[in-house]
């Protein structure tokens, strides 16, 4: 995306963002996927022992995977092609666009918060769900749908991590996540491994902002009970842990809340021309 930055560096066969990368654009095939988790039947489709299915009044949750109500069989969610960012966004791309650097590192031990030097590969946190979407929109961009995102994460694999494994170990290389008490800090958007579609940090990093107001599976039209102030959000981050990191894991975030472990990965859509 020339608009956002240079074009990468290709070094010994891998792309190489710098602070002065632009964004890279993949395209993301139409298809059909299974969206969601469940913990009921482990002999079902997408069985994840540790799928949430809390309270529905504290927010959205990973449910089962969506059914047919009269057959009680598996519903396929279908989409249409679209781009999706190969990385999260990062401060130099952020700081091009919005002309700010509103990125924190994470917490000390004390719960204190360290204001980091500006890390121009590293991606962008502290932003809202509101600054995100003028700054996408700019550029005639915008954030995924969590449909989106999930197919995306899941690059075709239907195990509970893009990495086609339900093995939390399988996430080494791949995600920047919290081990026990100790909390990384962030890393190069380059610099963790991609998944089947060469989309990298799925897993974490940080907790990628998604265009929707939660809703319940099945009833894209019916809001979560939080309200219409919230936003959903995707994926993991240096704060959780390989369950907070599951591709069916769900997230809400209220519109106007900054916080370290929130960035975003920008989606375009296709533009349809007749004839």
């Amino acid at each position: 995306h020339v608009a956002s930055g240079e074009e990468p560096v290709r070094r010994e066969g891998r792309l190489v963002v710098t602070g002065e990368t632009g964004l890279v654009l993949v395209l993301i095939p139409a298809g059909e996927f299974l969206m969601g988790a469940q913990h009921l039947d482990p002999a079902g489709p997408q069985y994840d022992p540790r799928a949430d299915l809390a309270d529905p009044s504290k927010g959205p949750n990973e449910k089962a995977v969506e059914y047919d109500k009269s057959t009680g069989l598996p519903v396929e969610v279908p989409l249409d092609a679209y781009f999706l960012s190969k990385y999260e966004m990062t401060q130099g791309q952020w700081f091009r666009i919005r002309g700010t650097q509103p990125s924190f590192d994470d917490t000390n031990e004390d719960g204190t918060f360290d204001e980091q030097p500006y890390l121009p590969a590293r991606p962008v946190n502290s932003v809202t769900w509101t600054e995100c979407d003028a700054a996408t929109d700019r550029f005639g961009l915008g954030l995924p749908h969590e449909e989106q995102w999930e197919y995306a994460a899941r690059a075709g694999s239907t195990t509970i991590f893009s990495t086609k494994s339900d093995d939390p170990a399988s996430l080494a290389g791949y995600a920047n996540i919290r081990s026990g008490r100790s909390v990384p800090r962030s890393v190069d958007v380059d610099s963790l491994l991609p998944n089947d579609w060469g989309l990298h940090g799925i897993h974490g990093n940080v907790i990628e902002w998604c265009s929707n107001v939660p809703y319940e599976y099945g009833d894209p039209d019916k809001a979560a009970p939080l309200g219409r102030k919230q936003r959903s959000a995707r994926g993991g981050c240096i704060a959780a842990d390989a369950t907070q990191s599951r591709c069916s894991r769900r997230l809400t975030g209220p519109e106007e809340r900054p916080m370290f472990v929130l960035g975003l990965r920008p989606a375009r859509a296709i533009e349809r021309r007749d004839g």
